[in-house]
Formats: C-alpha cells, sequence, structure tokens
C-alpha cells in the first residue's frame, strides 16, 4: 500500500494502473475458492446424464438454444463427474485467460510501445471493467453464465488479436487461430455474434471503400463469421424456446425502437464518463500513443455513431424478442464491447481537437494527482471491487461456503427421499445473485427441481411453512 501511495504522488502513471490491477485481481482469484453451484449447473448436468455427453448437444441445439460452443463446454461440467471442488478452479482460469486475452489484444494493436506501457494500457481496460462491470457474479462465478457471456468476450479479443498479428507477420498460422476462434466465439452467444458480425462487417466496409481492394483474409474471416453466425441464431433449439414464451408486447418493432434508444443514450452516459477519467489521466501519455503508432482515426461523429450503434444493436433484441430489458450477465458483454469502442471514440476525439484545430490537453502536477485520487475513490467506492473484499474480510464468503458445503453433504447422505435444508445465513454478493441462484420452499420452482432432479431427491428449504426464496 506504501509503494501504492508514493506512485499516487510521484504520478508514475503505468505503474499505478499495474499495481492498481494486482490489487483488484486479488480478491477476484481469492473468492472463488468459496465459490459453488447452483440452479443451470445442476441443470446442464441432468441434461448431460439423461442424454450422454455425445448425444445431448444435438439435443440441446435442436430444442432450446444455439450456443453450440458455450453449452458444449458446459456439458463437461466438473458435477458431471461429481468433482465441487475443481468448479471452484474455473473462475480463476476464466479470470486469468481474460487478462491475458486483454494483454495480448493490446500487445498486437500498439505493437511499438514498451512492454510497461502494454500492461499499463491492459490494466486500464481491465481496471475499467471490474469498476462498473454490472454483475461480477455472472461473469466469472456462475460457470454457464460466465462461459456463455464472458468467455466469449475473451474468444473474441484472440480472434482479433490473431487476425492483428496475421496483418504484421503474414504467418498463415495466425489467420488459421483467428479463424478458429471466430468460429469458437461464435457459438458463445447470441449478443457476441452480432457484434461480432457488426463489427467485421463495418471494418470490411471500410477496408474496401478505402483500399479499393478486396482483402482475401479479410472475406475468407467475415465469411467464417457469416457461416458460423447463421449456425448460432438460426439453429432450430432458438426457434424451439422463442415458442415457448408468452410475452405481452413482444415483436413490437416501434416500441423496441424507442426502448432501445432511450437505454442507448441512458447507458453511454451511465459508462462514458469514468472512461473520461481514466483516459485524462494518461492524457500525455495517450497522445504520445496516437502519434507513435499512426493508426487510422475516424472522425468523432462516425466513431460516436458506431459507439451509439453498438448499445442500440445489442439492447434491440431483448426489447424485440422479450419486450424487457437484457439480462445483466449479457450486460456484462455489452459493457466490455462498450469500453474498447468508448476508448477508442476518445481517441478519435483527441486526434480531431489535435489535427484540426490544434488543441492539446494538458495538466499540471497538482491536477494529475487529483486526477490519481479520483480514479482509487471510484475503484473502491461502492464497486464491485470492494464487495469482492468485503465478502473476504468479514467473513461472508468463508460462511457462505461452508454452509453450502454442509448443504450438498445433507443431500447426498440423507437417506429420506424428501429433504428440508436450512436456509442460507450468509450470502456474498459477489459469488451469490439472489436472482440465479438459491432455493425455495416450493419443490415445483425451477431451482429446487435442478438440485432435486441431479440428486435424485426432494429438496426445499426451511422455512417451509411460508412462501420463502433464499
Amino acid at each position: 500500500m506504501n509503494n501504492l501511495i508514493k506512485s499516487i504522488f510521484s504520478l508514475k502513471t503505468d505503474k499505478l494502473l499495474i499495481r492498481l490491477l494486482v490489487v483488484i485481481l486479488i480478491p477476484f482469484v481469492l473468492i472463488s475458492f468459496f465459490n459453488n453451484p447452483a440452479t443451470d449447473d445442476f441443470y446442464l448436468t441432468n441434461l448431460s446424464l439423461k442424454h450422454g455427453l455425445y448425444d445431448v448437444h444435438f439435443w440441446h441445439y435442436n430444442n432450446w438454444s444455439g450456443r453450440y460452443f458455450s453449452n458444449g463446454l458446459l456439458f463437461f461440467s466438473p458435477l458431471y463427474f461429481g468433482d465441487f471442488y475443481f468448479y471452484k478452479i474455473i473462475p480463476i482460469a476464466l479470470l486469468l485467460l481474460f487478462v491475458f486475452a486483454v494483454k495480448y489484444f493490446i500487445s498486437n494493436i500498439f505493437y511499438s510501445i514498451s512492454t510497461s506501457k502494454k500492461w499499463a494500457i491492459s490494466s486500464l481496460i481491465i481496471i475499467l471493467y471490474f469498476i462498473q462491470v454490472p454483475e461480477v457474479c455472472s461473469a466469472f462465478y456462475w460457470l454457464p453464465a460466465a462461459i456463455t457471456y464472458q468467455f466469449g468476450v475473451t474468444l473474441t479479443l484472440l480472434f482479433i488479436s490473431f487476425f492483428i498479428k496475421f496483418k504484421i507477420t503474414n504467418k498463415y498460422i495466425y489467420l488459421f487461430l483467428s479463424l478458429l476462434f471466430i468460429a469458437f466465439s461464435m457459438g458463445c452467444n447470441e449478443i457476441v455474434t452480432l457484434l461480432n458480425l457488426a463489427l467485421i462487417g463495418v471494418y470490411f466496409i471500410y477496408q474496401l471503400w478505402t483500399t479499393k481492394k478486396l482483402d482475401l483474409p479479410l472475406l475468407l474471416l467475415a465469411i467464417f463469421a457469416v457461416v458460423f453466425g447463421s449456425l448460432e441464431l438460426f439453429a432450430p433449439g432458438n426457434a424451439a424456446r422463442s415458442e415457448t414464451m408468452t410475452i405481452v408486447g413482444k415483436h413490437s418493432l416501434f416500441n423496441s425502437i424507442f426502448k432501445s434508444t432511450i437505454h442507448s443514450v441512458l447507458f453511454f452516459l451511465k459508462w462514458l464518463p469514468l472512461l473520461l477519467l481514466f483516459i485524462l489521466l494518461y492524457i500525455k501519455k495517450t497522445y504520445k500513443i496516437i502519434q507513435e503508432n499512426h493508426y487510422k482515426f475516424l472522425h468523432p461523429k462516425w466513431s460516436f455513431l458506431i459507439l451509439i450503434s453498438l448499445l442500440f444493436l445489442s439492447l434491440f433484441p431483448s426489447f424485440f424478442i422479450q419486450n424487457n430489458m437484457i439480462a445483466d450477465r449479457s450486460l456484462n458483454s455489452i459493457y466490455f464491447y462498450f469500453i474498447i469502442s468508448g476508448l477508442y471514440t476518445i481517441l478519435c476525439l483527441l486526434n480531431f481537437l489535435k489535427v484540426k484545430y490544434d488543441i492539446e490537453i494538458q495538466f499540471n502536477k497538482s491536477t494529475k494527482t487529483a486526477l490519481s485520487l479520483l480514479v482509487i475513490f471510484f475503484t473502491f467506492s461502492d464497486s464491485p471491487i470492494t464487495n469482492a473484499y468485503e465478502d473476504l474480510v468479514n467473513g461472508k464468503a468463508y460462511s457462505y461456503n461452508n454452509q453450502m458445503k454442509n448443504r450438498f453433504e445433507l443431500i447426498k447422505n440423507s437417506k429420506e427421499k424428501e429433504i428440508i435444508v436450512p436456509a442460507l445465513t450468509k450470502k456474498p454478493e459477489t459469488i451469490h445473485q439472489d436472482i440465479i441462484m438459491g432455493l425455495t420452499n416450493d419443490l415445483e420452482n425451477w431451482k429446487n427441481q435442478d438440485i432435486s432432479e441431479y440428486y435424485g431427491k426432494s429438496v426445499t428449504v426451511e422455512p417451509s411453512e411460508t412462501e420463502f426464496t433464499e
């Protein structure tokens, strides 16, 4: 902590960001050891046990969901083998893979800058993500959501990184890896699929318009994206699932456009200020990066339009299909795309002001110190980072893990067919969300049915006299 304070007041921004990243990652790694399976973990395992590890993929693709890659991984859950400990390790792997993917992405985009600066920029992006991530439990700890959404973002970063690496080195192994990972990422969820198709489409048109030439590797990438995106979006299971929804107001075009537009603006206003703050802290080196790398910067109005369109495209399907706001687990992915696009938009604005009007933002030492303190304040002020530390320090995560361990042992070892388990008294927000986890006293509730089928016993939770949900 002493070194961190010295970094703030000596204004060594690179070190500040890197040390902040380490401080942020520690609680998220540690709390994984207290994580436990719930609801859809049992549901997907039940399907694997019922249909078999081979046939379950085809059944699910045809009857419920086109997410061929993420579901394929989830069907091999540690629960299938009765291993609850390995379940705790997977979030750590997902977290570290995410950090690696961001760093590899930045290293390929800004390949000419120093390693410390690459780590600083990567740290900035990851810190931004953890400060404002809509729902951290679904991002890394509740595996059905983490594999489906967060891992989809990680795979997207890798496919983009490999394609950039191919462009730099002209080595076809990187083109092959890019094609492989675009196929993986497209099979994770609909949001990632739509956003990837949009980004590849925009880049393809931009390249064709500016160079007047057809980029064959890019064309091949676009074909792969369309083919595997179609496999995900037009899966028979998606249509079958849609038929089960009886939602008032769904498929209303005007209503969906109106709500998507309003919420796009609201999320833009909610998320952008923190991005601006971090860029201002890093402003001097930001100008240097812009100057040294000679990247194509669009006019700010076009980059802004792309950013708003990205939000609109992400939100519209949920309003159109379900007449409802998209789930937080999906919003996690949208927010990360917003970070990357938002930072690019800010760079475009800075570059435009510098080139067009010779305006360059500069701060004195005291202002930089104030910006550093603001970054520290927002990082640890009522954020998922603070919640993670609280869940560890106050013992809530430890107590929750013991209660869950005792619950699973009680269900497994009981000779009774109808079991009432004690209600949870400690529920750490970082690894437990009421809306997707817990049990009820209603045996017909989907949460109870999933775990009951897994153990072959009827499971409810106390108290059993009145309606109750953990």
